[in-house]
């Protein structure tokens, strides 16, 4: 392997090419490859000889023309046109470009703007160039730039790529021009190519040059300045950088800047390399590093290897990365999963590493999924790695030690990097860094904990020695402690984690546990009761803790409604106290053995075996509610004192004026929001974080929904931006699926109402009136309701475009007649129809037919419907009101495409509907009478308010 490998490396440092930014000479480099790959001199010559005699590889130019600024502006409308031509000369030519006399003997002209004809489409242009596309000239030597039109910093981003013969001779030329409809450089090019005798590209250049700028008719020069790189300054790194125009003469007036991205490269042909870039690159990082963190172990024994490469591995790492094409991307992935895998074995420094986490941090790596994947992989060694070094935390960063706070610093930058990683979380199941660590120092401490009480043993079974071995674990135990409160704990807050609880409670647990455990009861039936005694005063403990923190709260004046509100480190703190209490009482029957003890009390019988545990379960559970209420009681004040501030935002939001953009509207309040989450995450376990976020989200929901239950007469413009406001709020929330649950928004009341209100205040006057019309529909087919019944017949002829309504007969009626309506008016116009009064039955008969001139369009209108009222006709004074009943239009009988009414409807079978009164409550009447300004819905609700007082007058 170290033979075809360090062969492949060999060709590529002989073809080198590009300025070496780490000053190595290629035979110096040689000499290197051969000392890390282990090959004796004879084995060396034989693959340097063998490696000379392969084909020589294509080198490649790849040029990103990426935007140019200050340009010369070349029309009257104070703009440009420009666009570059691009391509590679020779050295001894690079005097091509200075003005000479015209071939028919002018001088240099005097520039004068222009004014050009109106853009011509690209269909109806000559020129190539017009269609805002890349061109080519010269057989494909010379490449042309999209036009960017009217601009003085024109954007381009476009990559062009060429051939390079030689490396020390060739020059990289860069033309920009303003292009004209009139006379294209396309053009003048064109005419230039069928001149006999024009040959090389510098040659080439010089006569577009001229002819562009020459003309019968004394056309203005167009050219807007030109650059020259010579490939020689190329690093093999590559280059980036604004580069100044330059003119062709001290005559012409040129100004601006071009920025240019220039990278070497080489054909991937298998001819030239016989390996897959990802494998070599990868291998000979690995096997570079390795041998550079070997030969440093073996001279620094107390040190840590910092990941930095020599200049020789930087040198060849970067020819082989501009030989294949390797983006910074790439190899930064290399770099990544090289020092994960001597993470494994080696302890290291990790400020490079860091540097390296950051470069991928800052880019997508979309574009890379074969290296993303193995990049995860050994991401999750290294983390797996790191875990493993924080449960020996004690050890490997030593108490007081300086050069340990800044390596543990780094690697906590690291790993933070690490888990931002999108690929990295998701194959990780998303689980915070937090949660790790907290396991990680727990199971170290548990390890620690009794590798101490082994180490502390008394000497003599005396009760002097017991008590010396006792005393000095407790010493030891508060030492640790202390540093954990005192060195560890500042460290890894950065994290959202807690040390020295999770210190603490790991010790004072498996104290605990020690205790019960060396007991040794020989009778179940005492040691169960001093189980209990044990519970029970655990969980009193515990319950004391809770009641101690919420005392100290009020004394702080937490619960007061006055003063400014911060979330601190120290409240935070506080919370996961509480909830690591909470959880360590939870826990208690797993870490007591409960089910071991009330297995030993079944001889007794299952019944009071059952009655034992219930008894055990009823005390942990009544230390629990105490803690429950007291976390929610800490929990609801803080949401009660963020609500402040929250509705500052909502109110400041709702009076912004409606042409400022919704987005900035609610900015400030998505701000506020964020930070404050953004510190709660950082400093809090996941389920109290969790409680919190919901907590918050309720208080958001509550005052949003004050806002929009707030009676007004806004139309509905206003409130289609308050639903846009909320879908806002809920996709902040909702995070992506990274934070609140859309069940649980769904639980939250303030949310429902806001939303169910929304979404019809938002809606057209009309389409809420259809809306209501449903409403009456669903409340007609379900009541018991009864004032008589009406029946009728409803189709549509689609040859006279009419809707037809026959109004047959009514029942259980007093004297009356029938009105026809079709809703919502404004949108059919059709005026009311009456029928004939019938008079002394209670079971008129009408037998009449009403038409209304309608499109089938207009009546598949949603909520579209047919409103029958039946009146009761008196002379000497206002009619009563008997009741209504509706039928939807959308679906009568004749509007289907494919549906006849034959006999104007005579075998249609009749509808019998019962009579119903209006109603006037509900919330889309409520919305409808809140638009006073709105002509539409203010008649609406006036007619429907006179119809609800006239049935109430007609009931008994």
């Amino acid at each position: 392997w170290s033979s075809v490998c360090g062969g492949e490396v060999m060709y590529i440092i002989i073809h080198r090419f590009g300025t070496d930014d780490f000053n190595q000479s290629t035979k110096g480099l040689l000499s290197y490859i051969k000392e890390v790959f282990g090959l004796d001199t004879a084995k060396f010559n034989e693959i340097f000889q063998t490696t000379k005699e392969r084909p020589h590889p294509k080198r490649l130019v790849k040029v990103e023309v990426l935007q140019a600024r200050d340009l010369e502006a070349k029309d009257v409308n104070g703009f440009s046109d420009p666009f570059c031509m691009l391509g590679i000369v020779k050295n001894t030519d690079v005097d091509f470009r200075r003005d000479s006399p015209t071939q028919r003997g002018g001088s240099l002209r005097t520039k004068t703007k222009k004014e050009k004809k109106a853009k011509r489409s690209s269909s109806a242009s000559g020129s190539k160039l017009a269609t805002g596309k890349a061109a080519d000239l010269y057989d494909g030597k010379i490449l042309m730039s999209s036009i960017q039109y009217e601009t003085l910093n024109p954007v381009w981003n476009e990559t062009f790529q060429f051939d390079v013969d030689n490396v020390q001779n060739d020059i990289l030329h860069i033309d920009m021009w303003d292009h004209d409809d009139d006379v294209t450089v396309l053009d003048a090019a064109s005419k230039v190519m069928k001149i006999k005798g024009v040959t090389g590209i510098s040659r080439y250049f010089k006569q577009v040059l001229q002819s562009a700028t020459t003309g019968s008719d004394e056309s203005v020069d167009d050219f807007l300045g030109c650059i020259d790189v010579p490939l020689s300054a190329i690093s093999a790194t590559g280059t980036e950088g604004w580069y100044d125009l330059q003119a062709r003469s001290s005559r012409s007036n040129v100004q601006g800047q071009c920025q240019l991205k220039i990278q070497f490269s080489t054909a991937k042909e298998s001819r030239f390399h016989l390996y897959d870039p990802r494998e070599l690159y990868s291998a000979v990082n690995q096997k570079f590093a390795e041998y550079e963190a070997d030969l440093f172990y073996s001279q620094n024994k107390d040190k840590f290897w910092d990941c930095d490469l020599s200049v020789q591995t930087l040198s060849i790492l970067s020819q082989i990365a501009m030989h294949y094409d390797l983006s910074v991307s790439q190899q930064s992935i290399y770099a990544i999963n090289c020092v994960c895998k001597i993470h494994n074995y080696k302890h290291i420094e990790y400020k490079v590493l860091a540097n390296e986490l950051r470069q991928i941090c800052d880019q997508s790596l979309d574009n890379y999924p074969d290296d993303v994947e193995e990049l995860v992989s050994c991401l999750e060694e290294f983390v797996e790695r790191s875990m493993i070094i924080f449960r020996h935390v004690r050890d490997v960063f030593p108490y007081k030690d300086e050069k340990s706070v800044i390596r543990l610093n780094d690697l906590l930058t690291c790993l933070e990097l690490i888990y931002s990683i999108p690929q990295f979380q998701n194959k990780h199941s998303h689980k915070t860094l937090a949660e790790d660590t907290r396991n990680a120092f727990k199971e170290g401490t548990e390890k620690w904990y009794i590798n101490q009480r082994g180490l502390f043993t008394p000497k003599t079974e005396s009760i002097k020695s017991e008590l010396q071995a006792f005393t000095e674990l407790a010493n030891h135990l508060f030492i640790d402690l202390y540093a954990a409160r005192n060195y560890y704990n500042n460290l890894f807050v950065r994290l959202g984690e807690d040390y020295f609880t999770t210190v603490f409670f790991t010790i004072d647990a498996l104290q605990i546990c020690d205790f019960w455990n060396e007991l040794g009861w020989p009778a179940i039936d005492d040691a169960f009761a001093l189980l209990a005694k044990v519970v029970d005063d655990i969980c009193t403990a515990g319950s004391s803790y809770v009641d101690l923190i919420y005392d100290r709260l009020h004394r702080v004046h937490f619960y007061d409604d006055e003063g400014q509100f911060d979330i601190t480190e120290q409240l935070c703190i506080t919370l996961n106290n509480l909830d690591h209490v909470r959880r360590s009482l939870q826990s208690l029957p797993e870490q007591l053995k409960f089910d071991k003890f009330i297995s030993g009390l079944s001889k007794h019988g299952t019944v009071r075996a059952d009655n034992c545990r219930a008894q055990l379960l009823s005390v942990i559970e009544s230390g629990d509610q105490n803690f429950t209420v007291k976390t929610s009681a800490l929990i609801d004040n803080i949401g009660k004192k963020m609500g402040v501030d929250i509705n500052q935002f909502i109110q400041q939001f709702s009076k912004a004026p409606e042409n400022v953009d919704l987005y900035q509207a609610i900015n400030p309040l998505l701000q506020y929001l964020d930070s404050n989450l953004i510190k709660l995450n950082e400093c809090l376990f996941g389920g109290v974080f969790d409680k919190i976020v919901v907590k918050i989200l309720n208080v958001v929901m509550e005052n949003f929904w004050n806002l929009v239950s707030t009676k007004s007469t806004k139309p509905a413009q206003y409130y289609e931006r308050l639903w846009d406001c909320l879908q806002i709020l809920l996709e902040f929330f909702v995070a992506d699926g990274d934070g609140v649950k859309m069940s649980v928004i769904l639980n939250d009341g303030f949310y429902l109402m806001s939303s169910s209100y929304l979404t019809k205040a938002k809606l057209d006057t009309r389409i809420l009136i259809g809306k209501y019309f449903k409403d009456k529909l669903d409340y007609q087919a379900k009541t018991n309701e009864y004032f008589g019944s009406l029946t009728f017949k409803v189709f549509y002829s689609s040859t006279a475009q009419s809707l037809f309504v026959n109004v047959i007969n009514a029942k259980n009626l007093p004297a009356l007649d029938s009105n026809v309506e079709l809703y919502p008016n404004q949108v059919f116009k059709c005026p009311e129809k009456s029928t004939k009064i019938v008079k002394k039955t209670l079971d008129p008969y009408f037998g009449e037919t009403f038409t209304f001139n309608v499109s089938d369009k207009l009546c598949a209108t949603g909520g579209a419907v047919v409103l029958f009222t039946v009146m009761d006709h008196n002379i000497l004074r206002k009619n009563d009101y008997a009741g209504e009943c509706v039928v939807s239009i959308n679906k009568v009988p004749g509007l289907s495409w494919d549906e006849n009414v034959p006999g104007m409807g005579a075998d249609l079978p009749e509808i019998e509907l019962k009579l119903t009164h209006p109603d006037t409550s509900g919330e889309i009447f409520a919305i409808l009478n809140n638009r006073t300004s709105d002509k539409d819905a203010m008649a609406f609700v006036k007619k429907r308010i006179s119809m609800y007082e006239a049935a109430q007058d007609s009931l008994p």
